[in-house]
């Protein structure tokens, strides 16, 4: 069974046809997936697609991510385990790396807090979620 390109993907089809790289690809979930989309598309440098709301990651065929930057723009409303599940999705058509970005997330406050009652190794908590880099070969140990 194949499976269909997500939204915009045939722009990007075509733009690495005639051997135009982008920049980097996003790959945008979540309430403003649409607008934001539209807004990286427009600017020409980079590319975007979209996880539809409502749509699995294995919906979709993401091969045309292999050897590029992605980076999965991750608006409010997608579970961390959606996004996990993008992320191996689109790890197993060898892009170079996947950057996750929660775009709602305050980068102000602190990411980490020291907690002295929890045992030794084991006291430094994370309080909001932060941008992670991973390359390819790391996303079955790293978004697991």
């Amino acid at each position: 069974m194949s499976r269909k390109s997500p939204p915009y993907g045939a722009a990007l089809a075509a733009r690495l046809q005639f051997n135009n790289q982008p920049f980097t690809v996003g790959v945008c979930v979540g309430a403003d997936s649409w607008t934001v989309a539209k807004r990286i598309n427009a600017g020409g440098q980079s590319s975007a697609l979209v996880l539809p709301a409502g749509e699995k990651p294995m919906a979709f065929s993401w091969h045309l991510l292999r050897g590029q930057d992605v980076l999965i723009h991750w608006s409010q409303g997608p579970a961390k385990e959606l996004i996990a599940d993008l992320a191996r999705a689109i790890a197993v058509c060898d892009p170079r790396r996947i950057i996750v970005y929660p775009a709602f997330v305050d980068f102000s406050a602190p990411a980490v807090r020291y907690d002295e009652s929890l045992p030794t190794g084991k006291r430094w908590v994370a309080c909001r979620e932060s941008i992670q880099v991973f390359g390819a070969r790391h996303m079955d140990a790293a978004a697991a």
